[in-house]
């Protein structure tokens, strides 16, 4: 029975799935999370941006007035796009850059952990600081000036250049990088106590 039972010690093999399949599975988790929550972002958007004190019903009211009910879903495709974009990079750069560094013969450990996060944080930032700025642009217009997120996005380059979609990235970092950071080393010391193989 004991030798049934004993399970051989194994050398450690870090197997990863292709980066392709970490992209689109944070693309779907994304996508997911930004529909279902749209019409709390928005309304929180739009608080942000107004220069007259409301509460948040007299928000949803205004927007029932302005849009209908379908106006709670004003921007929708833009935080899909954006949450998409932000899950896919995020989740799918950490874990990249965590079984790189393990390839190249970096200790799993906190120091890894810290350097893969900070680096996620940068990546996150660049790759959804062009959809924050279309996305603020689309949920604080009052009429219909952009027709789209595309046209949004054609608009601002016309006027400004690519600079203008990468409006506030230092603030953005500031607030994404260290989210990142926690998200992660946080996710990792859960695995540690739970006594589970982190990603």
């Amino acid at each position: 029975i004991k030798e049934l039972t004993h399970r051989k010690r194994v050398p450690e093999i870090h197997i990863s799935a292709p980066l392709g399949i970490k992209v689109g599975a944070g693309m779907v988790a994304g996508s997911a999370a930004a529909f279902v929550s749209n019409p709390l972002d928005l309304l929180k958007v739009r608080q942000q941006g107004s220069l007259q004190k409301s509460t948040m019903m007299q928000s949803i009211q205004q927007v029932l007035k302005q849009r209908g009910v379908l106006g709670l879903w004003d921007g929708t495709l833009m935080s899909v796009q954006r949450s998409a974009v932000l899950t896919a990079a995020q989740a799918a750069s950490y874990d990249h850059l965590k079984h790189q560094f393990l390839a190249w013969g970096m200790a799993d450990g906190p120091r890894m952990h810290v350097l893969c996060s900070l680096c996620a944080g940068v990546i996150t930032t660049t790759c959804i600081s062009p959809f924050d700025v279309v996305k603020t642009r689309l949920m604080q217009q009052k009429g219909t000036f952009y027709s789209s997120s595309t046209d949004c996005a054609i608009k601002l380059v016309r006027e400004d250049g690519l600079r203008a979609l990468f409006k506030g990235w230092v603030p953005n970092y500031f607030r994404q990088g260290p989210q990142t950071f926690i998200i992660f080393m946080v996710i990792e010391q859960l695995y540690r106590l739970a006594g589970v193989e982190s990603f």
